[in-house]
């Protein structure tokens, strides 16, 4: 998922009368229509009277030969409605996600996402270069890499964990699979 250079996260998926089964949102190659990965959702959907008693989580999963793989983790501290740690899948901590900014273990700002157009945003560092561009329509989320020099998976990582979150809880009423 993080080789790819245009990305889709598909809208969340799962089967609404079954309270038990747990959302999944998909990740297409935009170019191949390929699957690169899935998103799943731990927590409670946002329609619950209780998503504070346990802070939501997102695992990113990423397509292997073998099936899927655990890639990364994001996770909502208690009480914090905007921010978001990002763990690899070691459990090391990659990066924290506040809004739109991005920011390293320490909590240094080093990139943000910045809207420019309708429902678009784009990813720059603090020099002002662009990193990526995501867009957003229908449901669905699309990411394109415009720098093909970063190949930080680490940064990548990050980015895709902003573009996680913008709406990271999926609502009561899900399209079914």
């Amino acid at each position: 998922m993080l080789e790819q250079n245009r990305v889709e996260f598909l809208p969340w998926t799962g089967n609404a009368d079954d309270g038990t089964a747990q959302p999944i949102r998909r990740v297409v190659d935009a170019g191949h229509g390929g699957a690169v990965g899935a998103i799943r959702f731990e927590g409670k959907p946002s329609g619950s009277r209780w998503t504070w008693s346990r802070p939501p989580k997102l695992v990113v999963m990423q397509a292997e030969e073998d099936g899927l793989c655990h890639m990364a983790t994001l996770r909502r501290p208690w009480l914090s409605a905007r921010r978001w740690k990002l763990f690899d899948a070691e459990d090391q901590i990659v990066g924290l996600i506040h809004g739109l900014r991005i920011q390293d273990p320490l909590g240094y700002r080093f990139a943000w996402a910045e809207p420019f157009g309708s429902s678009r945003w784009r990813f720059r560092d603090l020099t002002g270069r662009d990193y990526a561009v995501w867009m957003a329509s229908d449901g669905s989320d699309f990411l394109e890499w415009l720098e093909p020099k970063v190949t930080n998976p680490f940064l990548r990582m990050l980015v895709l964990g902003t573009v996680l979150c913008r709406v990271p809880i999926p609502e009561t009423k899900l399209v079914s699979a």
